[in-house]
């Protein structure tokens, strides 16, 4: 589960250091995303 843990979070870095916002928000529900942006 760790090991687990920890590649998903560096896949998260990952994505966070190429474009943090767009990737984070692709990952939302759209209705999430709707109350994010008000």
């Amino acid at each position: 589960v760790i090991s687990g843990l920890t590649q998903h979070l560096s896949n998260t870095k990952y994505h966070l250091g190429k474009n943090p916002q767009e990737s984070f928000l692709d990952r939302l529900p759209c209705r999430t995303k709707e109350e994010l942006l008000l």
